[in-house]
């Protein structure tokens, strides 16, 4: 009814509205320049962290497969791979970064199509346990986020995966037990500790900015709108929904999450779907956001969602490409644990020197105060009664500066009506 549709309304807007003062909005949004620059950012800093490295020995990589049909099904490759790219028009200027280096490092162009294929594992996982759709949306983005600062090359992306997931259930208040979530994918009792151990690594590398606003919500609201303005019947506004929705749950694997507010995500679904149910949404989006002063800015970032998604459905992911890209992955990872090793010597190396340093000081400090009392100069040759009584008298004024020095502070008894 009409006092439904209002109170969905403005529950949507005022959903918007906070959004605009969010960590989402304030920290997650990019333009399309920036958000290739921090990812090249991100690159280039491994990049310099491998360079300072010896060339890596040949070394074998073995995988334990996972036992498990649902979880086995997600990593198995198709039978017939597209012959057409996985890098979206737009990307092509991510292949070739400018830091060089001698070893084969994931592009950031790689990384993205790698984890466009672990976000549709996700989806896979989430229609399985029969999530809502908004724990689908936040696992995603927490993955996405997660590896927008970080490398594959450095963390264990499946397990990485799984922690998303599972911090999106608490996140979004769907309760479930974290071994029942491992033990229905089938994973061994190892995959608990890993899971775990990647709980912290996953909030710091979110900087604990757990809100995920998602297009769900402000297409209910957009639908039924459009209801009551179309005068739309049940089945044409659930079938109207369904479709839309599916079209976000395509949005979420493009980059649009970090380019647009939600809002404008739904716009752009509904928008690519209204003409089947003889929709105008042009007039619709003309008659609620024609007077406002960035209508042409609203238009052209509807568009621009639209070709993301539409470009997405134009280059299916290359199985061959992903089994490529996780082959060097893991090589990688190899080396870098090994550098990671190297460092932590290095550091401990060091330690160990400081404290030779300061043990060497404190000896010859004892020395000198030792040759002082038995009447010996710095060479150790023999002071006469005047040299000595003047040797004497400086070891002990020193003495007593350092036990004035370590001595503790007496604790000073406050009174009442004592100024603070």
């Amino acid at each position: 009814n009409a006092e439904y549709m209002g109170y969905v309304l403005r529950l949507t807007f005022f959903s918007m509205s906070n959004f605009a003062s969010s960590s989402h909005c304030t920290h997650w949004l990019f333009s399309e320049e920036k958000l290739q620059e921090v990812r090249n950012h991100a690159y280039h800093k491994l990049a310099e962290k491998f360079n300072r490295s010896p060339s890596p020995a040949p070394m074998e990589v073995s995988q334990t497969p996972v036992k498990s049909s649902l979880v086995s099904a997600m990593f198995t490759p198709s039978p017939a791979p597209s012959p057409m790219s996985t890098t979206p028009a737009g990307a092509q200027h991510m292949l070739s970064p400018q830091t060089k280096t001698k070893f084969d490092l994931v592009t950031p162009a790689e990384q993205v199509d790698f984890l466009r294929f672990y976000a549709t594992k996700i989806v896979t996982i989430c229609n399985h346990f029969k999530f809502p759709p908004k724990v689908m949306a936040a696992s995603i983005a927490y993955l996405k986020r997660f590896f927008l600062h970080n490398s594959i090359m450095e963390f264990d992306y499946k397990y990485m995966m799984f922690t998303c997931v599972y911090i999106a259930c608490k996140v979004e208040e769907v309760v479930i037990r974290l071994e029942d979530f491992l033990k229905t994918l089938g994973l061994e009792a190892s995959a608990l500790t890993n899971v775990v151990n990647n709980e912290v690594l996953l909030l710091d590398g979110l900087r604990y900015q757990l809100i995920v606003f998602h297009p769900y919500r402000p297409l209910t609201g957009f639908v039924e709108d459009l209801t009551q303005a179309h005068r739309l019947d049940a089945g044409a506004v659930e079938a109207l929904s369904q479709r839309a929705s599916s079209i976000l749950d395509q949005s979420l694997l493009t980059d649009a999450v970090f380019l647009h507010p939600p809002a404008q995500i739904a716009l752009a679904a509904l928008a690519m779907c209204a003409n089947e149910f003889n929709v105008d949404i042009d007039g619709y989006i003309q008659s609620r956001f024609g007077a406002d002063d960035n209508f042409e800015e609203l238009k052209r970032r509807i568009a621009m969602i639209q070709r993301s998604i539409q470009e997405l459905a134009e280059n299916p992911i290359k199985m061959d490409e992903i089994q490529r890209i996780d082959a060097k992955v893991l090589k990688l990872k190899g080396k870098a644990s090994d550098m990671d090793a190297k460092v932590g010597d290095e550091k401990k190396r060091e330690k160990e020197e400081r404290r030779l340093r300061k043990q060497k000081k404190k000896l010859e400090r004892l020395k000198r105060e030792q040759d002082a009392l038995l009447g010996f100069g710095v060479n150790g040759e023999k002071l006469d009664d005047g040299e000595f009584k003047l040797s004497v008298g400086s070891l002990s004024a020193s003495k007593r500066r350092r036990r004035e020095q370590d001595a503790p502070t007496e604790d000073v008894q406050m009174q009442d009506g004592d100024a603070v």
